[in-house]
C-alpha cells in the first residue's frame, strides 16, 4: 500500500484537481518527500502591462445575398447549387465561462495559494452548416472591421517596486484605431538569505499580492520538495529585520 501515497505525490505536480493536490500534501510524508519551507528574500519585483491597440481595416468576407450585412461593398457573387452541404446560417448564444477572478488559500496542512475562479456569461457566434434546400446566392463583400494589433503596436509599460499598479490613461489619435483589452503579469524574484547561496526562485502574484511585498522583504516559501525550483506559496516571515 505504500505506493498509494507516492503515486498521489507525483499527481499533484502535474493535475491541478484540488481533491487530489490536498490528498497528495497530505500523504507526501509517507513518501520521504514532503513540503520544504524555506526564509527567503525578495530581489527583484517585476510588473508589466500591456494595452492593445485595435485597428479598423477593410476585411473581405462572404455570406448569402439577404444576410448581407449593412454598409458592406459588394464585390462578386456566385449561385450555390441545391443539394450542397454548406454553411447555412451564423446565430449568437450565450453561455457560462469560468474566469480566474483572485486567488484563494486552501488545504489544513500547509499554507498553499490557488486560483480562484469565478463564472460569467458571454455571447458567442457559431456556423450552422446543413443542406441547401434551394440554390443561394453567395456574395463576397469588403466591409470595415475593427481588428486588435499585434504586441509590436501595443502600449507596453514595465516596472519593479509598484506598490499602487495602475494601467496608462495614453489614448490612441484618429478614426481608424483605438484601445483594445489590457494584460498584467506580476512577478517577483527570491534569493536565498546566504550571501553564497547563488539560486534564484521566480513566482507570479495577484496584482493585490503583489502590492503587498516590497524588495528586500524576508519571506517564508513553500516548496514541494528540495528539488523544486518553483515555489508553492510565498507569505511574509512575522519578524522582520
Amino acid at each position: 500500500m505504500a505506493f498509494l501515497p507516492c503515486f498521489l505525490n507525483q499527481i499533484q505536480v502535474k493535475n491541478t484537481n484540488p481533491v487530489l493536490i490536498i490528498l497528495a500534501a497530505v500523504m507526501a510524508a509517507g513518501c520521504g518527500s514532503k513540503i520544504v519551507k524555506r526564509n527567503l528574500v525578495i530581489k527583484e519585483m517585476n510588473w508589466e502591462y500591456v494595452v492593445y491597440l485595435e485597428e479598423l481595416k477593410t476585411v473581405q468576407k462572404e455570406t448569402w445575398a439577404d444576410q448581407l450585412p449593412e454598409n458592406a461593398k459588394r464585390i462578386s457573387e456566385r449561385i450555390v447549387p441545391k443539394g450542397t452541404n454548406t454553411f447555412i446560417r451564423e446565430e449568437t448564444y450565450t453561455e457560462k465561462e469560468k474566469y480566474i477572478c483572485g486567488t484563494e488559500h486552501y488545504g489544513t496542512a500547509t499554507y498553499q495559494t490557488r486560483p480562484q475562479y469565478c463564472e460569467r456569461e458571454v455571447t458567442r457566434k457559431r456556423s450552422i452548416m446543413g443542406i441547401l434546400p434551394e440554390d443561394r446566392v453567395a456574395v463576397t463583400y469588403e466591409l470595415k472591421e475593427w481588428q486588435e494589433a499585434g504586441k509590436d503596436k501595443a502600449y507596453l509599460t514595465r516596472g519593479t517596486d509598484l506598490q499602487t499598479p495602475a494601467f496608462s490613461e495614453t489614448k490612441p489619435a484618429g478614426d481608424t484605431i483605438r484601445t483594445g483589452r489590457k494584460t498584467a503579469f506580476y512577478a517577483i524574484t527570491l534569493a536565498g538569505t546566504d550571501p553564497r547561496d547563488t539560486r534564484t526562485y521566480e513566482t507570479t502574484l495577484s496584482a493585490e499580492n503583489f502590492a503587498a511585498y516590497k524588495r528586500g522583504q524576508l519571506v517564508t516559501a513553500e516548496f514541494w520538495d528540495e528539488k523544486s525550483e518553483q515555489p508553492l506559496s510565498i507569505r511574509p516571515v512575522d519578524k522582520q529585520p
